[in-house]
């Protein structure tokens, strides 16, 4: 779905504000014999029965991104027609270009709606229940390969790190992270739940990629919830103009953080002198992204496909005195610190009671992470299904007595 810009200036400055922004092209950082015959045959059926299976939602997926291409080309047609946008002084904000307002809003698909789950079909099923769930062949490749199940609206990309300090050539050296040595995995986790959807490994540099290790990452980790319209949300280390473009055709939302002095940006708008008061902040367009300038402590930049940039909020900020303050913020940053914490969420969960051993054997490391993913995973479909209010705790210790052979 190719875009026009659509852009209005008042001066020939501001054409040329843009004209850097419009060439979007980034390069970041590398970084019993009868039994035997039976169990044959379930397992023959089975396999017949998921095949079948594959076929009918692969051959529906293709009639989706069919119809989807098609719609594409109406909505193309449709973001032609603009309203104006006059800035005023009287908000205390500083407005720049017009923006165009009629945003395509087609309706959110998700894979699975939990919502209308029945409890009651669940209710005698014990958590070790879920947990074996994880390690039949058809449901991994049903979660690992598909990655849409218990889908939210809104995902985030971050990285996550496994500790490990011996000998291995994936190992990886991150000092700004608490844990600078180990290996490096991307995550797409939901950012409700923290519900690890799909990860990836670090193995080094790939000589064969074209693009930057950021935008590479992102681009692989989407493939298979292409035209789903949810919302994917990353940080500075991922985002490019470029990117954005690319998600928005792909039929994805986006929004992240983006450094002021990546390259390709306009610099008369980025490292500008004039600086803003506490909680002002500006913004320029091209085509269908939004590039903010928020004046916080220090000036934040992000760069979005889908927000409206008129759009803002009030959030509290504490004083030294220990009182609070009301500051202006744009909605785009409000919903990138309310979304983009879907990993760590996953972290955080795994890590407070993670089963894990010290081994210089690289894979065992490796192993246990993914014991901890599934385990996390398998407690928030626990959730999900039965409705119970069972802390992680109770969820593992239940786990545990259940391997043991003891009930619930």
């Amino acid at each position: 779905m190719d875009m026009d810009m659509d852009i209005s200036s008042d001066s020939n400055s501001q054409d040329e504000k843009l004209s850097d922004f419009s060439e979007c092209s980034d390069s970041s950082h590398e970084t019993g014999s009868s039994s035997d015959s039976y169990e044959n045959e379930v397992s023959s059926s089975c396999d017949n029965e998921s095949s079948s299976d594959d076929k009918e939602s692969q051959s529906s997926r293709d009639d989706d991104r069919t119809n989807e291409s098609s719609s594409g080309n109406d909505s193309s047609e449709s973001l032609s027609d603009t309203d104006g946008y006059e800035s005023s002084s009287d908000d205390g904000h500083k407005h720049t270009f017009e923006w165009n307002s009629q945003i395509p809003k087609k309706p959110l698909k998700l894979f699975n709606d939990t919502s209308n789950v029945s409890h009651q079909n669940y209710s005698n099923f014990r958590p070790i229940d879920f947990f074996k769930l994880l390690f039949t062949e058809q449901l991994l490749q049903l979660i690992w390969k598909q990655t849409n199940i218990y889908g939210g609206e809104y995902v985030s990309i971050d990285e996550s790190m496994v500790k490990f300090k011996g000998r291995c050539s994936l190992k990886q050296y991150v000092p700004m992270k608490p844990i600078k040595r180990g290996f490096k995995i991307w995550v797409l986790a939901d950012s409700a739940n923290g519900y690890m959807y799909d990860f990836q490994i670090y193995k080094g540099k790939d000589t064969d990629r074209t693009t930057s290790l950021g935008e590479h990452v992102v681009k692989t980790m989407v493939k298979e919830i292409h035209f789903s319209y949810r919302k994917v949300f990353f940080d500075n280390y991922f985002t490019t103009p470029d990117l954005l473009r690319y998600l928005y055709k792909k039929g994805l939302y986006a929004a992240g953080t983006i450094r002021g002095n990546r390259k390709n940006l306009p610099a008369d708008f980025c490292c500008s002198n004039q600086k803003l008061n506490y909680g002002e902040y500006e913004y320029i367009t091209s085509d269908y992204l939004v590039l903010y300038k928020w004046q916080d402590k220090k000036p934040v930049f992000l760069l979005s496909n889908f927000h409206d940039p008129t759009s803002y909020g009030i959030i509290y900020r504490k004083k030294k005195d220990g009182g609070t303050t009301t500051v202006t913020c744009p909605t785009s940053i409000i919903d990138y610190n309310r979304f983009m914490g879907g990993v760590d969420r996953a972290d955080q969960r795994k890590e407070s009671y993670a089963l894990d051993r010290k081994s210089r054997r690289w894979w065992l490391r490796i192993f246990f992470n993914f014991l901890n993913i599934s385990l996390s995973n398998s407690f928030v479909i626990y959730e999900s299904c039965t409705g119970r209010n069972l802390s992680y705790l109770e969820y593992l210790s239940s786990i545990t007595r259940g391997l043991q052979g003891k009930t619930f």
